[in-house]
Order: structure tokens, then C-alpha cells, then sequence
């Protein structure tokens, strides 16, 4: 259920930078965010650039 969930915030989280009503910072901020508290298996894989 983590992994879902942790997934869909980062789909969220990419359309608002893509919007770019988020920036490079912020994105990067926030995808931390959501690995720390989603604890997805593959998260610490992930890059934190878009």
C-alpha cells in the first residue's frame, strides 16, 4: 500500500513542477518527504531530479 500510495504523490508532485508551481528545490524537498514517510521499497532508488 506504500509503494501505491508513494507513487502517486511523486505522479502528483511531477505535475506541479511540470506546472511549475514547484520548483527544482521544492520538488526535490518534497520527493525526500514523500520517501520518508511512504517508505516505498524501490525509494531510495529513485533520483531526486525530475
Amino acid at each position: 500500500m506504500n509503494e501505491l500510495q508513494y507513487h502517486l504523490a511523486e505522479k502528483l508532485l511531477m505535475k506541479l513542477y511540470e506546472q511549475e508551481l514547484v520548483s527544482q528545490e521544492e520538488y526535490n524537498q518534497i520527493s525526500k518527504l514523500n520517501r520518508q514517510k511512504f517508505t516505498p521499497l524501490l525509494g531510495p532508488l529513485m533520483c531526486d531530479k525530475p
